[in-house]
C-alpha cells in the first residue's frame, strides 16, 4: 500500500505539471516570478537533500524529483516565452529573504538541517503568489493546486504506513510546502471563485479588464 500510495504520489503530480502547463500556454493561468524561480532552484537541492533524508529510498524520494523537473519546466517556458507576470517589491524582498535562508543551506553539512532550511525557503516562496492573487497581480485556476494537495497527502501516507526508523523530517516537504503551501493558494481560489474574497486591484498589471471570479 505504501508503494502505491508513493507511485500515485509522483503520477499526480505528472498530472499537475501538465494541467497548469497547458494553462499557462493559453494564458489563464500567469505564474509569478519570484515564486516559480525559488520552486526551481530549491526543489532541485530539495531532490537531493531528501533523498538523503530518505535514505537512499528512490521509490520515496522519486516524488520530490519529479517535483524539481516539473517546476523547472514550467519556469523555463514562463521565462523563454514572457509568461511572468511584472516582478513586485514583495517579490524583490521574497528573494533576498531565501538567498540568506540558502547561505544556511550551503554552509550546512547535516542532511536533515539543509533540507529543512529548503522547506522554509519553499513555504516563503508561496507569499507573493498569495499577494499577487489577493491584490489581482495573478491569475490561477483551482485543479492543479488542488491536485498537488492530494499528491503531497499521498506521498505523506506513504511515509506514514512505512514509517520503520525514518526520521520525522522525512515528512516536512510534502506536508508543509505540499499541503499547507498548496492548501493556502486552493483556499484564496476558491473564496474568489464565490465572490467571498475580491482581489485589492484586480486591474493591476492589466491582468482584468473587470474583475470576474475565477472559476
Amino acid at each position: 500500500m505504501s508503494q502505491f500510495l508513493a507511485i500515485m504520489a509522483s503520477v499526480g503530480l505528472v498530472f499537475v505539471v501538465i494541467l497548469y502547463f497547458r494553462q499557462v500556454v493559453m494564458g489563464t493561468s500567469v505564474p509569478n516570478p519570484a515564486t516559480w524561480f525559488i520552486w526551481a532552484l530549491a526543489t532541485t537541492m530539495n531532490a537531493f537533500t531528501y533523498f538523503l533524508v530518505l535514505r537512499g529510498d528512490w521509490l520515496k524520494s522519486s516524488f520530490s524529483f519529479v517535483v524539481a523537473v516539473g517546476l523547472c519546466s514550467v519556469f523555463v517556458y514562463s521565462l523563454v516565452r514572457g509568461k511572468f507576470a511584472a516582478l513586485g517589491r514583495v517579490d524583490a524582498l521574497t528573494l533576498v529573504l531565501c538567498v540568506g535562508i540558502g547561505v544556511f543551506w550551503q554552509l550546512s553539512k547535516n542532511a536533515v538541517l539543509s533540507n529543512l532550511a529548503l522547506q522554509v525557503i519553499l513555504l516563503v516562496s508561496f507569499i507573493p503568489t498569495i499577494i499577487g492573487l489577493l491584490r489581482g497581480r495573478l491569475r490561477e485556476k483551482i485543479w492543479p493546486w488542488v491536485v498537488a494537495v492530494l499528491a503531497h497527502s499521498c506521498q505523506t501516507a506513504a511515509l506514514l504506513l512505512d514509517w520503520g526508523n525514518q526520521h520525522w523530517a522525512s515528512v516536512a516537504f510534502p506536508v508543509v510546502n505540499g499541503i499547507v503551501g498548496n492548501g493556502m493558494i486552493s483556499a484564496i481560489i476558491i473564496l474568489q471563485s464565490h465572490g467571498m474574497l475580491r482581489p485589492a486591484n484586480p486591474k493591476i498589471a492589466g491582468i482584468d479588464k473587470s474583475y470576474r471570479p475565477i472559476r
